[in-house]
C-alpha cells in the first residue's frame, strides 16, 4: 500500500458517533473531582511520570525518524528566486525590539493585555466568540470576546499536571468552541452557549505524561487532530478516535481544507485532503511551527539566508519556493528553538499574524517580559503592533478571522 493510499479519509471517522459528555458543568465537575484525585498522586505520579519520560522519549524517537532534521544543503536558500519574483533575501534585517514602537494596527483587541483576576464563567455567561485564549499558572484559562469582554473556563487551573502546568487550548476558526487537553481527556467548551463535553483518552494515550498531547481543529472545524509523543491522531467531536495519516509536530492546518505536512528527512512539504495525499513537493527551507492558509505556509526558522538567520518565513505550499522573510539576529536561538516567534495564522492573503517576544538576554534587558501580537506584511516588509502583554501572553491561541473585526 503507498502513501496516497495509506489509512482512508478522516471524514468517515468524524461522521460516526460514540458516547460522550454534554451535560453543562458536567465537565467542570469532573475536572474538580479529578484535580483532588491528582493531589492524592502526585507523589507516585512522579516516579511513573519520570519513566514513561524515558520510555516515551525513546518511543519518539523510535516512531518520528522521518522528522530527523536534514543535513545543511548545499546552495543558499536566501540566493533563490521565490513565487512572483520576490528575492527572500530584500527583505531588511529587522530588530523585534522595534515592535513596541511599531504603529499600531486596527483590530477588536485591546492595545495592552491585562486579563482580571476573576472574571465570570462562559458556563454562565456565553459569549459570542473568542477571538483569543489566555492560559496562565495556577489560573482558569481566559477566554477574551471581539467586544472586549473576559470569560473564564472554570476548573481549568489544574487541567493537565504531570509535569508542566499548563494546557494548550485551541480556538475553533470561527470562535465559537475552545478545546484543551486534560488529564481526564480533551475538554471541548462551546463558548456561545457554555455546553461542554469531555472526550475521554484511549487507554493508550491517558496520563501521566511528560507533556500533555496537543490539540488542533481540523479543517471546517469538524474534528481534533491530538499530537502526542507516541503518534498522531484524530477525534471526532462525539469521540471517534483513529490514527491520523499525517506524523510529527511540523503540521499545518488550513481551516478551508488542506492539511501540510513538513517532511524533515525527505526534505517535502505533503498535503493531505480527506486522508489522502493529494500534493508532494520539494522543501529544502527549516522550519518549525507552521500554519498554512491561502495556498501559503507560514513558518519560523532559524537557519536561512548566508550567514544563516532566523525569522518569520512564507512559502507558496504547491511548489516549497519562497515568498517572503524577514531576518533577525538570533545568537540564541530565542526566536527559533526556543519559541520566541510563532506564526499564529493569516490575517489575510498577505499578513501573517506573529507572536513575538524581543531577545532580554542577547539585550541584556532582564527586566523586560512583553510579548507582542504582531501583523507582518510580507509583502512590503512592514510591521503592525495588534497588542502586547506580560509573560504568560507567550502562551495564548488566537483566532485570526475575528482580530480585524471585519
Amino acid at each position: 500500500m503507498n502513501d496516497d493510499d495509506r489509512l482512508s479519509g478522516l471524514s468517515g471517522v468524524l461522521d460516526r458517533a460514540t458516547e460522550r459528555i454534554a451535560t453543562p458543568h458536567l465537565a467542570a465537575t469532573t475536572l474538580r473531582v479529578a484535580g483532588a484525585r491528582r493531589a492524592r498522586r502526585r507523589a507516585v505520579a512522579g516516579t511513573v511520570v519520570a519513566v514513561v519520560a524515558v520510555v516515551g522519549a525513546a518511543s519518539f524517537v523510535a516512531t518520528q525518524r522521518d522528522e530527523a532534521p536534514p543535513a545543511p544543503v548545499g546552495s543558499s536558500p536566501a540566493t533563490a528566486t521565490s513565487a512572483g519574483g520576490i528575492d527572500p533575501s530584500a527583505q531588511r534585517l529587522w530588530d523585534p525590539f522595534t515592535l513596541a514602537d511599531a504603529p499600531l494596527a486596527e483590530s477588536v483587541l485591546p492595545e495592552r493585555l491585562d486579563p482580571p483576576d476573576l472574571p465570570p464563567s462562559v458556563l454562565d455567561h456565553p459569549m459570542d466568540a473568542a477571538v483569543l485564549a489566555w492560559p496562565e499558572e495556577g489560573e482558569d484559562v481566559k477566554l477574551l470576546g471581539a467586544n472586549g469582554e473576559w470569560r473564564c473556563i472554570p476548573g481549568t487551573d489544574d487541567a493537565a499536571t504531570s509535569t508542566w502546568w499548563y494546557s494548550n487550548p485551541a480556538l475553533s476558526s470561527d470562535g465559537s468552541r475552545v478545546a484543551l487537553t486534560t488529564e481526564e481527556g480533551v475538554l471541548v467548551v462551546d463558548v456561545t452557549t457554555g455546553d461542554q463535553q469531555v472526550v475521554p483518552w484511549p487507554d493508550d494515550l491517558a496520563p501521566p505524561w511528560d507533556t500533555a498531547p496537543q490539540v488542533r481543529w481540523l479543517p471546517g472545524d469538524a474534528g481534533l487532530a491530538v499530537m502526542s509523543w507516541r503518534d498522531n491522531r484524530a477525534v471526532s467531536l462525539d469521540g471517534e478516535w483513529s490514527e491520523a495519516p499525517f506524523a510529527g509536530y511540523s503540521v499545518a492546518i488550513d481551516p478551508d481544507g488542506a492539511i501540510i505536512e513538513h517532511r524533515w528527512r525527505t526534505s517535502e512539504l505533503v498535503e493531505w485532503q480527506d486522508g489522502k495525499v493529494t500534493s508532494r513537493v520539494d522543501f529544502p527551507w527549516q522550519g518549525e511551527r507552521f500554519v498554512a492558509r491561502h495556498g501559503l505556509v507560514a513558518f519560523t526558522t532559524g537557519s536561512l539566508g548566508d550567514p544563516p538567520r532566523g525569522g518569520p518565513v512564507v512559502a507558496d505550499s504547491s511548489t516549497g519556493e519562497l515568498v517572503a522573510y524577514a531576518p533577525i539576529r538570533d545568537p540564541h536561538a530565542a526566536y527559533s528553538d526556543n519559541g520566541g516567534l510563532t506564526a499564529q495564522g493569516f490575517l489575510h492573503e498577505d499578513t501573517v499574524l506573529l507572536l513575538v517576544k524581543p531577545d532580554a538576554v542577547a539585550e541584556q534587558r532582564h527586566d523586560l517580559d512583553t510579548w507582542h501580537l504582531v501583523a507582518w506584511h510580507f509583502r512590503t516588509g512592514e510591521f503592525e503592533r495588534v497588542t502586547s502583554g506580560a509573560d504568560p501572553m507567550g502562551m495564548i491561541d488566537v483566532a485570526p478571522d475575528l482580530v480585524t473585526g471585519d
